[in-house]
């Protein structure tokens, strides 16, 4: 086995050697410096039980922090047909000492792999798949535990951390007929090396493309957790440390249409089903499903050239949020994950100049079954049994300085319903202001 290994990596290391002497020029250097300014208040909603889970023996109450994120991206076209992307991440919470370089993206791409319409990707890339219901965020999901300096900072919610190790290849048989398929294996947690307790997921997805926009695809995706997995293995991804049991499988459809110019609906559908079923003391399987619509609306012909949309959301109460990426409203997903819950928002945007872009987004969510814990980074919540979530509104806006330079501020509120005890019933809010340069 070490000698097939050996041999694989030697024949690698000569085809990149060769091709990156034959285009060493060929590199192009690019990247963005993003500030952030982030006062948040009352997230813990008045409750006063730390978190253990995470180890905390206080209440994250108020959160008041400058955090600034560096991209720098290395672009190098070996060939015609190969090329190599590099990405350093600095995520810095200022003032604060915490771990913050790592590597968000290194990967090879293999266009017409062996002259056929297959591009393979090899390495550590972002992967998303669909509206980022299933996967998009391998650190969190974004509303949950992960690690690095945002982590710290309690701002987990806003890091770009979250791109997995794997091998995705896309399939494009548009010569033929207008059909792509994406399938994916993804090492998501090598666990102890010693042991078999790795997170690998697979995934497919084929899709019907018109106008290079895919407008009916179904999927599986499905994630397996290797026996000996601990919380300890695991690090601090709840998806799967409070699920280190079970494999999950998902099978779904997500379904785009534009019966008009200017007005588009979007369905998803997906049915979710454990590959072992004994996680509950009743015996039963964690099965579950997620639907999710919208309707959004372009007014074109209206001055500022408002957009408005509605949209609609349930996940039963057993769930598996998997590596979501998904969020219905930024207080409610820092503070809660997306399941077991019923959500109907809507969402109006505009234009009033070329250089300024407003919205403003309203949620009402409210449990599926009542009385499910939540898991936070600010505090345990005490519930009584009601399945009123709250109401959440959001306003931002947007302004491009320059081509390069963008500024942005956003805040919002959330009132918390009575699911939640008068005793961590306060309303959270925050506020946070941007600056964004790209070179």
């Amino acid at each position: 086995m070490a000698k097939r290994v050996l041999m694989i990596f030697s024949v690698f290391f000569m085809l990149f050697t060769v091709a990156a002497f034959a285009a060493v020029e060929n590199v192009k250097v690019s990247g963005d410096v993003t500030v952030l300014g982030v006062e948040r208040s009352n997230f813990n909603l008045g409750s006063n039980i730390p978190d253990f889970l995470l180890g905390k023996s206080e209440v994250a109450k108020d959160v008041s922090v400058i955090a600034s994120v560096t991209n720098l991206r290395f672009n190098a076209d070996l060939t015609q047909d190969i090329a190599a992307t590099v990405t350093m991440t600095d995520e810095r919470i200022w003032g604060m000492n915490a771990d913050s370089i790592y590597a968000s993206e290194a990967y090879v791409t293999f266009k017409k792999f062996f002259t056929s319409p297959l591009t393979i990707k090899v390495g550590l890339q972002p992967v998303r798949l669909g509206d980022g219901i299933l996967l998009g965020d391998f650190n969190g999901p974004t509303n949950e535990f992960s690690t690095g300096a945002f982590h710290t900072g309690l701002i987990d919610d806003l890091s770009q951390r979250k791109n997995p190790e794997g091998v995705v290849a896309d399939y494009d048989f548009s010569e033929w007929v207008p059909l792509k398929l994406t399938s994916g294996y993804l090492k998501v947690n090598e666990g102890d090396a010693a042991k078999n307790d790795d997170i690998n997921v697979y995934f497919a997805n084929l899709a019907y493309m018109y106008k290079d926009i895919p407008i009916v695809e179904v999927f599986y995706v499905g994630k397996k957790t290797q026996k000996q997995t601990t919380l300890a293995t695991l690090g601090l991804n709840s998806s799967d440390a409070l699920d280190s049991s079970k494999g999950v499988d998902n099978v779904g459809a997500r379904l785009i249409l534009s019966p008009m110019k200017d007005l588009v609906f979007l369905f998803n559908g997906i049915y979710q089903h454990p590959d072992r079923g004994d996680a509950y003391p009743d015996s039963r399987l964690k099965t579950a499903w997620l639907v999710s619509m919208a309707a959004q609306y372009s007014f074109t012909k209206v001055p500022w050239s408002p957009v408005f949309s509605v949209d609609f959301g349930i996940a039963t109460d057993r769930w598996n949020t998997m590596y979501e990426d998904v969020s219905c409203a930024s207080i409610t997903n820092a503070i809660i994950a997306d399941t077991d819950g019923i959500v109907a928002g809507a969402t109006l945007s505009a234009r009033p100049t070329t250089d300024l872009g407003v919205k403003l987004r309203y949620l009402n969510a409210r449990f599926y079954k009542a009385n499910v814990p939540i898991y936070s980074n600010y505090a345990i919540y005490t519930l009584t049994g009601n399945r009123e979530i709250g109401n959440e509104l959001d306003a931002s806006a947007t302004y491009d300085y320059t081509e390069d330079v963008q500024l942005g501020v956003e805040g919002g509120f959330l009132l918390p319903g009575h699911a939640f005890d008068e005793s961590n019933r306060r309303t959270a809010s925050q506020a946070i202001g941007k600056v964004k340069v790209s070179f």
